[in-house]
């Protein structure tokens, strides 16, 4: 067989079989058949049968995996960028461009080339349609916090974001404290960093449509500092010309703009899904033209003419239409849509409406007479829906958007409805839904259920420390209150907006709402509000440097809360005039106030306060005045002795005023670093641990601020008491 054709002539077949099996084993490839179509139609012939029948799965596949074509360059810059990875040198890129231009097929491109290489791969998506805060990163968060290992440090702020977190690691993880809003939204870029840093494996994270991200985009910022010291390539993909200022807003990002193909490009697609006859000049002419290199636009235009002529390899050999895009690509999606039956149509712009991501436990309450299996199955032979990373989903947005623009205007406000109603009857006590029904509800003219989940969707994007979604949540709700007269609810609204502002370190625009929520106060007479607006006041100055101000806004808050015999309001305005006078150097009247606030908070049922959380009179005093070298001695040897966490975190906060007194401000930074990040000290003396960032601040360098403070952020209790004790 080696030297010669093989002998067939012995085999038990039909004589013209034989024939078949001698060309298909010829060693001269002129006497072979061309292609694989040749030879099942000489096989049909035998039964004069047509074997080869293209249907529409058959035609998609040649489409979907045509090889990539012009992006040589792109494909090599982030293969090199993988390799640097590999090798523990991290990346982070995006790849812009307009829809349609190849760029998710540049990332699987991507995906494909570290799978082959070893590396985890993972994938988030944004999205427009009530996506809940860091959607963005929601589905590789569940990936990330299951890596063996991982302390509560780490895990603890980021069971909000994974609310079955103890189900997927089998434990349950504690709550993590409040903080301030400067330190909340400090610690999930933090806890984030954890993650990213415990990696044990090579890692390619894809992010798509961050066009649609806000907070999201925080985590990359923050991750573009350390990322070149990691074994991680990031790649995001964005519209360019919906958020064109995106690319500036991340440091580092290496960019890749995708441009549409060229007439060369083209002829290298179309050669791809046609084969030879893909290189005619009159079919290179009409894709050229219809299209304008739009990758998306092409497959159309291809998978069009297919259905014309009736198969892929006809397409050339039939005359061809003067145009193909007649009312332009609109058209053209219409009659892809047209395929779907019609009576699937109902229930696939139910699932338009509700964005590009299928919930079809929804869609199956929406339409309970249809059998859903057959209907996803239907759209998906008609190549609108397809299944990616076990969800189903449009396997284009602009195919999303076509299936809208079919639904009569009035007609999608009751879409909306329909769809909250039974995403309500499933799932209202889950707060990722509660962004989705407040959209919903939204568009669906129902602003009193807008209003409701946007204000738990608000509060929880508080928690989150996405400032910027509670912003839009808590204006709407805001906007809603004032329309209906809703006085109180006014208050409340803007007290949140305040708290978002504060987070974003606005504090211009959060003095000025609290000092608008003081007037409504005095006009309808609440002293409670009005002591609570004064409170807000009083810490804002506070953070801006204004101790003397500060202190009139909250002795008036104070007198007030007494009046009323509020005990929470005077352990909290003790709490913050002690701070006012600690910065004014008046430590004994602080230490005063201090040990009021303590005798309160022990008879306060909630325990508020900072010094709620110290139970001794004289550890508050160690709190505010460095103790001697002695005392201190002492006290990390008590505190190791005992295995006391809450002492050891005493003993630390101690440490760190005796260090700042000595000078040793980096190490005073490392600790206060440390304590912040415990998820045990997140209570105690916080606003002074924040303070005293400030002066750290303001003493260090940036780059030896930031070095500290990660070290700081990595260490153990324990390891902060060793560097203590080699101090001492």
């Amino acid at each position: 067989m080696l030297y010669g054709n093989p002998d067939v002539s012995e085999l038990d077949v039909h004589p013209d079989l034989k024939f078949i099996l001698e060309r298909l084993l010829a060693r001269d490839r002129v006497l072979r058949f061309k292609d694989a179509a040749e030879v099942l139609r000489e096989m049909g012939s035998l039964t004069s049968n047509a074997i080869f029948q293209e249907s529409a799965a058959t035609r998609e596949s040649f489409l979907q995996a045509a090889r990539l074509v012009e992006r040589d360059a792109e494909v090599s810059k982030l293969s090199a960028a993988l390799s640097e990875a590999l090798a523990g040198l991290g990346g982070l890129w995006l790849v812009s461009g307009e829809s349609g231009v190849g760029k998710s097929r540049l990332l699987d491109e991507v995906r494909a080339l570290a799978l082959v290489r070893g590396a985890l791969v993972l994938r988030g998506q944004a999205i427009a349609e009530g996506g809940s805060p860091y959607f963005l990163w929601r589905s590789v968060l569940r990936w990330l916090v299951m890596q063996p290992g991982l302390p509560d440090e780490i895990l603890s702020p980021l069971k909000i974001l994974v609310p079955d977190i103890h189900e997927l690691l089998g434990r349950p993880v504690p709550d993590a404290p409040e903080l301030t809003p400067r330190f909340a939204h400090q610690r999930f870029l933090d806890a984030f960093q954890g993650l990213f840093t415990n990696l044990k494996q090579p890692t390619l994270i894809l992010l798509e449509d961050m066009q649609w991200a806000a907070e999201s985009l925080d985590v990359l910022i923050h991750l573009s500092s350390y990322i070149g010291k990691l074994s991680l390539l990031v790649v995001g993909s964005f519209r360019d010309d919906e958020r064109p200022e995106l690319a500036g807003r991340i440091p580092g990002a290496h960019v890749l703009r995708l441009r549409r193909l060229s007439d060369r490009g083209i002829a290298q697609l179309s050669e791809a899904m046609l084969g030879e006859n893909g290189k005619q000049p009159h079919v290179l002419e009409l894709l050229q033209r219809e299209t304008e290199g739009n990758v998306f636009f092409l497959v159309e235009v291809v998978r069009l003419l297919a259905e014309e002529a009736g198969q892929l390899d006809r397409i050339g050999l039939v005359t061809l239409p003067a145009s193909v895009l007649a009312g332009g690509i609109k058209r053209v999606i219409e009659r892809r849509l047209g395929r779907i039956p019609e009576s699937a149509m109902p229930l696939l712009q139910f699932a338009a409406v509700m964005g590009r991501w299928l919930d079809v436990s929804v869609l199956g309450r929406l339409s309970p007479d249809k059998d859903i299996q057959q209907w996803l199955a239907d759209c998906s032979d008609a190549a609108v829906l397809e299944v990616f990373e076990d969800r189903w989903r449009f396997t284009h947005d602009k195919l999303r958007e076509g299936v809208l623009e079919l639904i009569e205007s009035d007609r999608r406000p009751v879409l909306h409805g329909l769809i909250a109603a039974e995403l309500e009857a499933l799932r209202a006590d889950e707060s990722e839904t509660w962004p989705m029904l407040a959209f919903h509800f939204g568009l669906g003219g129902e602003k009193a259920k807008e209003a409701r989940y946007g204000v738990l969707a608000g509060t929880q994007a508080l928690k989150h420390g996405a400032y910027r979604n509670a912003l839009v949540y808590f204006d709407q709700a805001l906007q809603l209150a004032i329309t209906t007269g809703q006085i109180r609810d006014q208050i409340s609204f803007k007290s949140h907006i305040a708290s978002a502002h504060l987070g974003l370190g606005e504090y211009r625009p959060a003095r000025k709402l609290y000092q608008e929520n003081l007037i409504t106060a005095h006009e309808i007479r609440d002293d409670l509000i009005v002591a609570d607006s004064l409170l807000s006041l009083g810490s804002v100055s506070l953070v801006q440097g204004e101790p003397i101000e500060a202190r009139q806004y909250l002795e008036e808050a104070l007198r007030l809360f007494e009046v009323a015999n509020d005990l929470g309001g005077q352990v909290r305005v003790c709490n913050r005039l002690g701070d006012a006078a600690y910065e004014l150097g008046e430590v004994a009247v602080a230490l005063a106030y201090f040990q009021r606030s303590l005798e309160m908070s022990r008879k306060d049922e909630k325990g508020w306060g900072m010094a709620g959380a110290i139970r001794d009179t004289s550890e508050l005093k160690i709190a505010l005045q460095p103790p001697s070298k002695e005392v201190l001695k002492d006290m990390i040897g008590a505190a190791r002795k005992s295995n006391d966490s809450v002492l050891i975190i005493q003993a630390l906060w101690a440490a760190i005023r005796w260090l700042f007194v000595e000078h040793q401000h980096t190490t005073a930074l490392e600790l206060l670093s440390l304590l912040i990040h415990h998820p045990a000290a997140g209570d105690i003396l916080m606003n002074t641990l924040e303070e005293l960032s400030f002066e750290l601040e303001a003493i260090l360098s940036t780059e030896e601020y930031s070095q500290h403070w990660e070290t700081g952020k990595g260490m153990s209790i324990w390891q902060g008491v060793d560097v203590v004790s080699h101090l001492l």
